[in-house]
């Protein structure tokens, strides 16, 4: 009997995204990682933004393309570089996240030094161009998160504008000092300034030690075997 070889699949992730056309040309040194599409300049036709690797470079870079109709090619704007070089901590997003109806382009993932990062990024003109300007940038040993509130139904309509979501920012609190305060954490609220054009710090709460444990101890404190489940799986 002809034996048949049987061949496992051992490619990993990023070779196999590496089979994925995208509009915008990728240069020979150029790995694709993901890419996602949306009108960023508002002109009813579909951009793509393509995180890529490039050889010799640890972090991601973002690439955004412009759809030009006129040629109905994507044009290659400024690249974006990133903190971030692995595909496991990485996320992509637009969100409209100071209620004008415009997408800002957000990315989140951990960086080398195991801090996680955002970055968000508004596309705007800067003398008479497009571009892609860094309107909030962050950094924690802790965990970074936007946090959604629910709008109008006239922004909804896109009848007005709605409310600029929060950025909020957990840490340690590296001041703290005594085993009391091992735990001690800050929480900072980044908030969308207009006159600024950028988040800026908007209060920032110092929480001691033993009340974090307290907090923690209290979610166990209804005796059942769930909650305790719950609590020892970080929930």
């Amino acid at each position: 009997k002809d034996e048949v070889e049987v061949q496992t699949p051992t490619e990993n992730i990023e070779s196999q995204v590496e089979q994925f056309d995208t509009f915008i040309s990728l240069k020979s040194s150029e790995t694709l990682i993901s890419s996602i599409t949306t009108d960023f300049n508002y002109d009813s036709f579909d951009d793509e933004i393509v995180v890529v690797r490039k050889i010799g470079e640890k972090n991601f870079f973002i690439i955004p393309g412009l759809y030009n109709p006129e040629t109905m090619t994507y044009e290659r704007m400024k690249e974006i570089p990133t903190k971030v070089s692995s595909t496991k901590t990485f996320s992509i997003q637009n969100l409209d996240i100071i209620g004008d109806h415009r997408n800002a382009l957000i990315y989140q993932g951990v960086d080398e030094q195991e801090n996680s990062v955002m970055q968000i990024y508004l596309c705007e003109y800067v003398d008479g161009e497009l571009d892609f300007v860094c309107v909030g940038d962050f950094t924690s040993d802790g965990t970074i998160f936007v946090q959604q509130t629910e709008r109008s139904d006239s922004y909804e309509l896109s009848m007005t504008k709605g409310d600029s979501y929060s950025v909020w920012l957990y840490k340690s609190d590296t001041s703290a000092a005594g085993n009391d305060n091992t735990l001690s954490q800050i929480q900072q609220e980044y908030k969308w300034n207009p006159m600024e054009r950028e988040y800026v710090l908007a209060q920032e709460i110092k929480v001691a030690g033993n009340k974090l444990a307290q907090a923690e101890l209290s979610k166990i404190q209804d005796g059942t075997v769930e909650t305790f489940a719950s609590f020892l799986n970080g929930n």
